[in-house]
């Protein structure tokens, strides 16, 4: 998978925080039902390299789109920067709303993202499938993840 640069500014390059109140519960965590209904209307969406619409969106273009309609906030614009936000999570501590980052060639770098949505299950742009949930329990997902992160508390 290939990543294009940003069609827009993150929240840090505007100035910006990346962490609002909007779309959470009272404890700050990701509100999941809200959650899952947003990416519910993404499900079927085409993949497109670079996408950034519902006629068709790549993996860290769904993750922005996701939380803009959720929390109200950028985010960086690639998987690659993603991976530096927000605070790790062990696979067994994650929660709807964490972000799960997979890695498939040999060159150390995050080349695919996903959003957790309970259950040990993802939703994510597959460059094959378009806007699908697949399961961290499939070999293929459980051999290339490498990280999970948290973005709100």
């Amino acid at each position: 998978m290939r990543y294009g640069t940003p069609l827009e500014p993150s929240a840090a390059e505007q100035g910006a925080s990346l962490y609002s109140s909007a779309g959470t519960s009272s404890s700050g965590a990701v509100d999941a039902d809200r959650l899952k209904k947003i990416l519910g209307s993404w499900l079927g969406t085409p993949y497109r390299w670079g996408g950034m619409t519902k006629a068709g969106v790549d993996c860290s273009g769904l993750v922005g789109l996701v939380f803009r309609e959720l929390r109200d906030v950028t985010l960086p614009r690639t998987a690659g920067d993603l991976v530096d936000i927000g605070s790790p999570v062990e696979t067994a501590d994650l929660r709807p709303g964490d972000l799960v980052f997979f890695r498939w060639g040999f060159f150390g770098r995050v080349d695919h993202i996903g959003i957790y949505t309970g259950e040990r299950r993802f939703v994510h742009a597959s460059s094959r499938l378009g806007v699908t949930e697949s399961s961290l329990n499939d070999d293929y997902y459980r051999s290339h993840l490498i990280a999970g992160r948290r973005l709100f508390q």
